[in-house]
């Protein structure tokens, strides 16, 4: 599999970007008003009530696009295919055995091989789905975030455009994108989480025979239609206010693209916990690994070897639990060792992300565990058995003294030649994290800023001189109205990220 996860990760636009364009587009839309006569100089601004409703939704629009850290989400990523790439590793060094055991051909072997060796390959293959699953899920939802700056990104532009074009004698006009990048980022996930099997000489999944199998949610969408990111538009306005309305309404459409994907990955997310359970399909059973007992098969199953020398089948089994097995045992120790768990840098990036729904982040930590204990697990039980199978070799060996000499003089050689020192000295552990809990209920959806926060009509107010007033009425239901106090015309996006506030606090 290559180094690139494959993804064809996008650049990500940097939020201190995205806030900067949008004090660019506030300062174009000033300069718009004063072209319209609406207002005479900046300062003016904030005096005349230029729609705070409306500044107030597309500055939460923004806050949504931008929310959450997709640059601490890469070597999540990155850590999962590291680990992909080792699990794979390691079953092309466990096949080895189905040579080294050839010798082995009693009752005994035919119980190692139904008990263990046959079910392994099934296990090592439901890991590997499990592993590309959350590398899919983790990769989607940074591309969800890359994906919608860039979305936002040229909206700001084609608002930017419209002010600074804008004549009060003829208005303005721009072109506006008639897609988003966003839409279609789950199915282009699981695609390439497909492609990675593909490039990894593996079957699809569900093809693969024999136990237990899981199949991975991200499997059922390759072939999921995608909305097209291609082709704009151009719109033409008569006011700034038009532009500003156009500006929320396709922010707004925006923050739903992104909310719709999350879901995606959301139900996704659900039917792999849902699927992989325990984890108890990620492991070969404990019980079959405890019957590998050497003074059982001693005195149940004599052995037969198939070579004319038991030394030399005595040699491979001796092997297979030296060298072979602590090989495949290291290489799983690597993979749980990079894998990330509940804690890890995961949560900085997506707690804070607002397109995602409450509980989806302990439903990825809770997976994440799961996988990280059952491979800790099949290290361990891959330490076992090639201590197993070492026990066995010499204890068929110690029933003939001349058999003993000639395994040990056997062993012998082999370490002259070399053909031990690639046995590891020390085999990595694998943290023994605990499985951080599922929450008492579902993850929920995601919410759009235009769901909870309408943009609210202006309200008459009958004056006592039977006059009137015009009142802009606050967002429903919004607990980040700007304040006086909160309020810093020299913040840090120089005065105009934040929305005038509300008369009165």
């Amino acid at each position: 599999m290559p180094d690139n996860p494959g993804f064809g990760f996008d650049a990500l636009i940097s939020e201190g970007a995205i806030w900067s364009k949008f004090d660019e587009f506030k300062r174009a839309f000033v300069d718009a008003l004063i072209e319209d006569s609406e207002i005479e100089g900046a300062d003016d601004f904030y005096s005349v009530g230029a729609q705070p409703n409306l500044w107030h939704q597309v500055h939460m629009n923004a806050k949504f696009v931008v929310s959450g850290n997709p640059f601490s989400l890469e070597p999540v990523v990155g850590k999962l295919y590291d680990g992909f790439r080792d699990l794979q590793t390691a079953m092309g060094e466990f096949r080895g055995l189905d040579t080294e055991l050839q010798g082995w051909s009693t009752r005994a072997a035919g119980q190692f091989r139904t008990g263990y060796y046959d079910k392994f390959e099934r296990v090592n293959l439901n890991q590997l789905v499990v592993t590309s699953e959350l590398a899919g899920l983790v990769g989607g939802y940074r591309q969800i975030m890359a994906a919608g700056r860039k979305d936002f990104d040229a909206i700001l532009d084609s608002a930017i455009a419209a002010c600074r074009g804008y004549r009060k004698e003829s208005g303005g006009s721009s072109a506006w994108s008639t897609g988003f990048k966003v839409a279609g980022i789950v199915a282009t996930v699981a695609g390439t989480v497909a492609a990675v099997f593909g490039t990894a000489g593996l079957a699809a999944p569900e093809a693969v025979g024999g136990g237990i199998a899981i199949v991975g949610g991200l499997a059922s969408l390759g072939s999921s239609a995608t909305e097209s990111s291609g082709g704009s538009t151009t719109r033409t306005f008569g006011s700034p206010f038009e532009i500003l309305s156009q500006f929320n309404s396709v922010s707004d459409s925006l923050c739903e693209r992104m909310v719709t994907e999350a879901d995606r990955l959301l139900a996704v997310l659900t039917s792999d916990v849902d699927e992989v359970g325990d984890g108890s399909a990620l492991v070969v059973p404990r019980p079959d690994v405890a019957t590998l007992n050497a003074n059982q098969y001693l005195t149940e199953f004599p052995f037969y070897g198939d070579s004319n020398d038991q030394t030399v089948d005595l040699l491979e089994l001796w092997m297979a639990g030296t060298r072979r097995l602590p090989i495949v045992a290291a290489t799983y120790g690597e993979a749980g060792s990079r894998l990330p768990y509940s804690g890890s840098s995961l949560t900085a990036g997506l707690s804070d992300a607002e397109f995602i729904g409450a509980g989806a982040v302990a439903y990825l930590d809770h997976l994440l565990d799961v996988l990280v204990h059952r491979i800790g697990q099949t290290r361990d039980d891959l330490v076992d058995v090639g201590g197993i199978l070492v026990d066995i070799a010499w204890a068929y060996a110690e029933t003939d003294q001349d058999s003993a000499a000639g395994l040990q003089a056997l062993i012998d050689d082999e370490r002259q030649r070399g053909n031990l020192d690639d046995v590891p000295t020390q085999v990595p552990d694998v943290a023994d994290v605990p499985i951080s809990p599922l929450p008492a209920t579902a993850p929920e959806s995601g919410q759009a800023p235009g769901s909870y926060n309408p943009v609210m009509p202006d309200t008459v107010v009958p004056m006592g001189d039977g006059t009137s007033i015009i009142v802009e009425s606050p967002p429903a239901d919004d607990p980040v109205w700007t304040t006086d106090d909160e309020y810093d015309p020299d913040g840090p996006h120089g005065g105009y990220t934040q929305p005038p506030p509300r008369d009165g606090g």
